[in-house]
């Protein structure tokens, strides 16, 4: 196949392109597509001989060429899903440490309130505690006075009653 490029012809034009530089793009370009196009002509002769040499070969070593492509073939799609599959347990165990660590931050926080809520407790109980036993020493102080009025009209005479109702 003959260089296409190459193979063009400018005219030259008055107040057109500069010549020289035209002419330089134009051989990059010739450059370029010359070992692209030698680089697919030889992929292209590989790929032929490859083909020509499976062709000369038996159908049993056909069958195991086959096997072995589709062995390498097994081989790689193994290792590309075991490389998934670490990639998402990866993922589930971060989503599982954040899990735990926000677990851990609402256990903390709810023992913190939780003993808030005991202190205030043990503190209000403690009031309750000094209320009862200072109502309880008032209610003791009561009792002994009445006891004490108790006693002194127990004490006193009756026959002294009679004898001040009578006079």
């Amino acid at each position: 196949m003959t260089n296409i490029v190459e193979n063009n012809f400018f005219t030259e034009a008055m107040n057109g392109y500069n010549k020289e530089q035209v002419d330089n793009y134009i051989s990059k370009i010739s450059e370029a597509y010359q070992t692209a196009y030698d680089e697919n002509t030889a992929i292209s002769d590989k790929y032929n001989n490859l083909l020509d040499a499976y062709n000369n070969l038996t159908a049993q070593e056909q069958a195991g060429l086959d096997s072995d492509i589709m062995l390498m073939y097994a081989e790689m799609m193994s290792k590309k899903i075991i490389a998934n599959a670490q990639v998402e347990a990866a993922q589930v165990k971060a989503e599982a440490q954040k899990i735990l660590t926000e677990a851990n931050k609402e256990t903390t926080q709810a023992k913190a309130e939780a003993q808030k809520i005991v202190n205030e407790a043990n503190t209000e109980a403690a009031r309750i505690v000094v209320r009862a036993r200072k109502n309880l020493e008032q209610a003791q102080d009561i009792m002994e006075q009445t006891m004490g009025r108790v006693q002194s009209l127990l004490t006193f005479n009756v026959p002294n009653i009679k004898n001040i109702m009578a006079g």
